[in-house]
Formats: C-alpha cells, structure tokens, sequence
C-alpha cells in the first residue's frame, strides 16, 4: 500500500511539470536509438541543419519564414532506410514533415513505411516520457482535453534517371512532375468507408531538367534548386568523365558559378565520397547477384540431397548461408574502399565513411584480407 501511495505522488508531481507539450515537443534530453552504421548521403547533409530546413520547408509552401523561425530536427531510426540515410524530418510552422530523396525507382510501399515510422515517432513525442531511467505513460492522453500535435505530411523527392509517370482516369500513363502514393491503393479491399486509415506521400520530381516550381526562388535558385543542378552537373560530367572526376568537376562548376559554393567548399571532399558510395551500390547489387546467385545453386544441390533428413542439418544450412551473406557483404565493402582510394581519398576519410579502422583499410588496399 505504501508503494502505491509513493508512486502516486510521485505521478501527480510529473503530471503538469513533464507533460506540458507545445509545439517544440521533443525534450531535448530523450535521444533517439540510431543505428550509427547507416552512412550519410549529400541530401541529408546539406538540408539535415535547421537553416536548409527553414528554405526547403518556404520552396515548396511558398512561404517567407525567417531564419530565426523555430525549428526542431528530427532524428529517423532505421524505419525508413537499410543502409543510407536519405532523409530529413524536422517540426516547423505546426507542421511535421519527412522528406525522403529516391535516387532510383519509386518504392510503392512508402505509404506504409512513412505510416509505421509516424506512429511510432508520435508514440516517442505523446505517448511517453523517460523519467529516471524509466518509461513512463503520458496521463494525458486518457483525459478528455484534446492534445494538439503537428501535422504530419509526408515527401518523397524524387532525382532518378527514369522519367515519372501516372496513369490518367481513361487509363492512359502520362508523364508527370509530380504524384501522390495513398496507403489505400495497398488495401486488400478496395471500398473504402470513411472512417479508412489513409496516409498520402507527395512524390516530386525535382531533376533540374523538370523545372518544377520548388527548384526557383524569385529570380534565383532555391536551395533544393541548388541541390537538383549540382546533382545534374554530375550527371552531365558522368557521361565524359570517371566517377570521381565527374563529381569533382561538377563541384568545381559549381563554385564557379556560385550553387552551392559555400557548402561544397566545406564538404568537397566527404561529397564526393558519399556520391561515390551511392553510385557504387549499383555495382554492390551486381555483385551480390553474383555472390549470392553461385552461393544459391550450390546451397540448392545441397538441400535437394539433404531434403527429409535431420533438423541439425537444416541449422547447418542457416549457418552456411550466414557466412555466404557475410563474405559477399565484405567483397562489396571491399569495392567500395578499393573505388574510393582510387579517386583520390584519404585513409582518414574511408575510415569515417566506412566506419573501419585505418589499419584494416591499410590490409584490404594491401589484398591482405580474406574473405
């Protein structure tokens, strides 16, 4: 009884104190659990501060919000990527907005991964506190008084190669600048009554080549304007020169022409290591088609001549495919320093970007490791 009594107490002196939410809700003690493995890419370095926030949040509302406007950055756990961070959420303006860059083809399922990470981003944000160590429920979510909340809307900026399309009311596929991905064109059933979960991804085309209207700002570039024809530049340079150059000479343009000038002075260097980390998983994905496609055949003879026989070789098996992912994770990895290294990078900067320690850099440059 007396336990109850203390921990009521202690309740009621939380209660006003820790649960007063305005707009900046987040307290600035509670820190995400972020995989540290996932590796930047030049989006969200450019635009992950609250200044690029400020300016990419006015491009596209059409807004003149001042630098000095409120702005809380919001750290993604691995809800929404596998091994690059490609986006930026922050709260602004009573609004809580994600921003995803695809680089490649659309992903349909975006609908859902955005629906999973909100829910459980607002769960971190309404639904508890950390008091000692401790979770502990928010009281006010069970009163009557409804608890205001930022709302959620959602981005995916897309700059891949292929153009982006939609298929118009008589069934015709047209190409378009931008379109929205609903939760609901995933649902089993397709009547939908009006009390349906529905969540809406705005998907933009912003390739410097479109001219969408986000890419302008009066008479000048916006900042993801900025961003669209560096990455445009890279894409030209890409078709005369290696990746590295390409990259280097579009940064060199860059500056010259005064886009982006002050971020890639500053960051040439991790920019080009990042662009060339990207442009490399396509390669990663070719050889883990390899890797993975000899690894299957000789894993399927194997179970066709194991099949019926014990469960402990069935572990042998899971064991044996383990170690088949591990050496074609590390072959990848490999080529990635190995290209790195070759246009022109640092020990000291393959380590940051690989997360590897410089003697062991040292040894796969040197064909010493094993796989």
């Amino acid at each position: 009884m007396k336990k109850r009594k203390y921990a009521a107490i202690k309740l009621k002196r939380l209660k006003m104190k820790k649960w007063k939410y305005t707009a900046d809700v987040r307290p600035k003690y509670w820190k995400a659990n972020v995989n540290h493995d996932y590796k930047d890419t030049v989006f969200t370095k450019y635009f992950g501060n609250k200044e690029k926030a400020i300016e990419l949040y006015n491009a596209l509302y059409h807004k003149e919000l001042p630098e000095n406007t409120p702005v809380q950055m919001i750290t993604l756990d691995d809800t929404l990527f596998v091994k690059r961070k490609n986006d930026v959420a922050f709260i602004i303006d009573g609004h809580f907005l994600i921003f995803v860059e695809h680089q490649s083809t659309i992903n349909e399922n975006m609908p859902l991964r955005l629906l999973l990470y909100a829910a459980q981003e607002y769960e971190k944000i309404f639904g508890y506190r950390i008091v000692n160590g401790k979770r502990v429920s928010n009281p006010n979510l069970y009163r009557t008084k409804r608890i205001k909340i930022p709302k959620p809307e959602f981005f995916v900026l897309y700059n891949g190669s292929e153009n982006l399309t939609e298929r118009d009311v008589d069934g015709n596929i047209a190409r378009v600048s931008e379109k929205i991905l609903r939760l609901s064109d995933a649902f089993m059933e397709d009547d939908v009554s009006e009390n349906t979960l529905e969540l809406c991804v705005k998907v933009i085309d912003i390739r410097y080549a479109t001219g969408h209207e986000s890419l302008q700002r009066q008479e000048t570039f916006s900042s993801l304007g900025e961003y669209s024809y560096f990455i445009s530049k890279v894409e030209e340079y890409g078709r005369y020169y290696s990746r590295g150059k390409a990259i280097r000479e579009a940064a060199r343009h860059c500056i010259e022409m005064g886009v982006l000038k002050e971020f890639l002075l500053t960051h040439e260097t991790e920019v080009v290591a990042m662009l060339l980390g990207v442009y490399d998983e396509e390669m990663e994905r070719e050889i883990e088609k390899q890797v993975y496609g000899e690894e299957k055949f000789e894993e399927g003879i194997a179970i066709g001549e194991a099949r019926g026989e014990a469960r402990g070789e069935a572990r042998g098996e899971a064991r044996g495919e383990a170690r088949g992912e591990a050496r074609g994770e590390a072959k990848k990895e490999k080529v990635l320093i190995l290209n790195m290294r070759k246009e022109g990078c640092t020990l000291e900067l393959i380590a940051k970007i690989t997360q590897k320690g410089i003697e062991e850099i040292k040894a796969i440059l040197a064909g010493q490791d094993t796989f």
